[in-house]
């Protein structure tokens, strides 16, 4: 800014010999730049300052009473990793995290938007599947971005042991219900 400011050896100061008039309409896009800045900071304020998780907070208020102390939940999807947190349960597996195991690395760029995630059948795959099997949890959450279609194995296993519960409605988030919970 001591470039474009009012310093005597700014771009308007006194030492340039400019006219008031002149001063002025150079000082113009410093004052736009500077109110811009100002608005912009404003706006993220205000962003920060409200809950960008509700849906998140109300599965976990929909779990929470369904939950034994030592039960475990496994979470499938970009927004819903905080279930974890909201819930105080620990992932049924060690997959906790989807991208790059279950699915490929996040591929996004400031100048790029991601790619449609895909599901990766590996060992990651199996992993999940055998501690499901080994340990199943008491609540799966699929989000709705999570490809869990393309995950066979998956599938079958919600099919055979899950209900699907539909007490909280958030867009397209599937709860599955373990069998041996009940109601």
């Amino acid at each position: 800014l001591a470039v474009l400011a009012a310093a005597p050896w700014g771009l308007v100061g006194a030492r340039m010999g400019l006219s008031p008039l002149l001063r002025a309409v150079l000082l113009l896009p410093a004052v736009a730049l500077i109110a811009r800045q100002v608005d912009l900071d404003l706006d993220m304020r205000s962003d920060r300052g409200r809950a960008h998780d509700d849906g998140a907070r109300t599965i976990a208020r929909h779990l929470a009473p369904r939950l034994s102390d030592d039960a475990r939940i496994w979470v499938w999807g970009w927004h819903l990793w905080d279930l974890y947190a909201f819930t105080g349960k620990r992932s049924a597996t060690r997959v906790y995290k989807s991208l790059g195991t279950i699915t490929g690395p996040n591929d996004d760029t400031w100048r790029l938007p991601a790619s449609e995630l895909h599901f990766v059948d590996g060992e990651y795959a199996r992993m999940l599947i055998a501690e499901f099997e080994a340990r199943p949890p008491a609540y799966v959450v699929l989000g709705s971005t999570a490809p869990h279609r393309e995950f066979e194995a998956l599938r079958v296993l919600l099919a055979r042991d899950y209900v699907r519960d539909r007490g909280v409605r958030i867009g397209r988030v599937e709860l599955w219900r373990h069998r041996g919970l009940g109601e």
